[in-house]
C-alpha cells in the first residue's frame, strides 16, 4: 500500500452564518486527535481554517473535514475544492453525527460518530481503494 498525502481540516466555527471564522469560540482540537489515529508515518497536514485557509494549490490524496451545523456550507465548498483535484474526502463531527444521509451525497464518506475506532478504518480503506460511503462508530 501507498502512504497517502492527506490534510486534517477542523472548518472555522461561525455560529452566526457570516462566512467569518470566529476566533474567540473554543477552537477545534479534532485535527491532533484524527492525526495521532493514523499510521505514525502518515504524509497528513492539520490546518486548522479558523487561523489560515487551506493552501488552495496544494493537491491531497484523503482529506477528512469536520464541522458543526452551522459551518456545513464552508465544508462542502472545500470538499468540493479538493474533490476536483482527485481527493477523496471524508465529513466528521457533530454535522455528520447528527444528519449523516444529508451529508452523504457530498462527501465521499461519512463518520458518523466518536473518531477513535473508525478512523483507522476510514484511512486503511481509502489506502487500498475500497472507501465506504459511510462509517459509524461503535462507541
Amino acid at each position: 500500500m501507498n502512504m497517502m498525502k492527506g490534510a486534517i481540516i477542523p472548518v472555522f466555527t461561525d455560529p452566526h452564518r457570516l462566512g467569518n471564522a470566529h476566533r474567540t469560540m473554543l477552537q477545534p482540537q479534532i485535527g491532533p486527535l484524527i492525526a495521532a489515529l493514523l499510521p505514525a508515518d502518515a504524509d497528513i497536514e492539520i490546518i486548522n481554517d479558523t487561523w489560515r485557509d487551506p493552501d488552495w494549490n496544494k493537491t491531497y490524496d484523503l482529506v477528512f473535514l469536520g464541522c458543526m451545523h452551522s459551518d456545513f456550507d464552508r465544508a462542502r465548498q472545500i470538499a468540493h475544492y479538493f474533490h476536483a483535484s482527485g481527493a477523496l474526502t471524508v465529513l466528521g463531527g457533530n454535522m455528520a453525527t447528527t444528519f449523516p444521509d444529508i451529508c452523504a451525497p457530498y462527501f465521499d464518506a461519512v463518520a458518523i460518530g466518536d473518531p477513535e475506532d473508525i478512523v483507522p478504518q476510514i484511512y486503511a480503506d481509502a489506502q487500498s481503494g475500497q472507501l465506504k460511503k459511510q462509517y459509524r462508530s461503535a462507541g
